[in-house]
């Protein structure tokens, strides 16, 4: 190996490879394999499938307490896997990319899913440093990963970002090697490609799981799982979820909800689910929340629930005679004034109805004979924004 190699084998603060934790995992997924390609697919194959992505973004991310947590973000899955590559004696190093918006492994917390990233390189004699992402999948990365920098990491040194220039960055502790390569920081590249590129793919983890593990075909510990995904639209059947306005899906679970963030296409996804029953509903800044919905999922099965939202207050209910016969012969509408005109909304054949998207006011709800155009019952309501009331009228024949 090159002496300028050589310095990626070495035990470090945050990369523990000399601990015997570290070597025997190291020995016992590499044991069976003959060639250094199958030796670093072994040990990055078995990180991807058992290290499971901290959503909290709290919890360490040195090799040793990822090893233990099971759980990371993207710099403990690139810890864990050099520390296990150079235990077995390949060189390898953490490195820095940055993601541009729209794409699978940015930072959800940046602007549009853009942002920082943490990778890893491996070192090959006869090729050189080959790119990898432990945390995204097993042998490859997308064009998408732009390399910012490498580091050696001495004593714990590590970067520490307060904005999008290099004039923002400062060394944590000692001293390291800061390698930068070309310009690409968020802000001028974020530009670029949010005026030349449009996103209308799905997320590679809303499709079932293959069976077979082949090239580029298992994407996280999510596709393991079930998947719940759809898409949340305001009353106009347009994407929700934009700058100026954010939206969520909340998984339920005993009284305890979990957030995923709907991205700017509209759409949502919730991966890794095991076989079980799943309470989910839907959110955003000055919208009415949906109805919570039950949905039964199987591991690797895709199920898709969309969702509808409505700005300000709703007004919804079942309209039936006194023999429970839906009123489907009459419409509904609500007025400001008892005798004002009105904008007719239908009862469908089942007897239900919606007025969606009411102002804070105080509304009279009136039902009204189609044959007749006579109004048959009025009813008072106060209706706050957000606010969803249940009403449910009985006629009498």
């Amino acid at each position: 190996l090159p002496e300028e190699v050589k310095v990626y084998l070495r035990s470090t603060q945050r990369i523990e490879a000399e601990d015997r934790r570290i070597k025997d995992l190291s020995l016992e997924l590499t044991q069976k394999t003959e060639f250094l390609d199958q030796a670093v697919v072994s040990i990055l194959s078995w990180v991807s499938d058992n290290i499971i992505y901290d959503e909290t973004l709290r919890l360490p991310t040195d090799a040793l307490s990822v090893l233990k947590n099971r759980s990371a973000k993207c710099e403990g899955y690139s810890n864990l896997s050099v520390a296990l590559l150079r235990s077995r004696g390949i060189p390898s190093r953490a490195v820095t990319n940055y993601i541009p918006p729209g794409h699978r492994w940015g930072i959800p917390s940046l602007p549009q899913d853009g942002g920082m990233h943490s990778s890893l390189e491996v070192f090959y004699p006869d090729i050189g440093w080959i790119t990898y992402d432990a945390q995204g999948s097993y042998h490859f990365v997308d064009p998408y990963h732009f390399y910012l920098f490498s580091e050696i990491d001495d004593e714990g040194s590590y970067f520490e970002f307060k904005g999008s220039s290099k004039e923002n960055m400062r060394l944590v502790k000692g001293n390291a090697e800061y390698k930068r390569r070309g310009d690409f920081f968020r802000d001028p590249l974020t530009k670029v490609i949010t005026l030349s590129e449009v996103d209308t793919t799905y997320q590679i983890d809303q499709l079932p799981s293959p069976e077979e593990k082949i090239f580029a075909s298992q994407i996280r510990q999510e596709q393991k799982g079930g998947t719940i995904f759809g898409e949340v639209t305001n009353s106009q059947g347009k994407a929700l979820s934009t700058d100026k306005t954010k939206a969520w899906v909340f998984l339920w679970q005993e009284n305890k909800g979990k957030g995923y963030y709907v991205k700017a296409n509209g759409f949502y996804s919730i991966t890794g689910l095991k076989t079980n029953s799943y309470t989910i509903d839907a959110q955003a800044e000055l919208f009415a929340k949906s109805e919570k919905v039950t949905l039964f999922v199987k591991r690797g099965e895709v199920v898709r629930q969309d969702f509808c939202l409505f700005r300000g207050g709703t007004i919804k209910g079942k309209v039936t005679y006194s023999d429970g016969e839906p009123a489907k012969n009459c419409w509904i509408t609500a007025t400001l004034k008892e005798d004002s005109s009105f904008i007719p909304y239908e009862i469908d054949e089942n007897g239900y109805y919606l007025l969606p998207d009411l102002p804070s006011a105080d509304y009279f709800v009136q039902i009204i004979s189609k044959e007749t155009h006579y109004v048959l019952l009025t009813e008072k309501v106060t209706v706050k924004r957000g606010e969803v009331i249940e009403l449910n009228i009985t006629l009498a024949r």
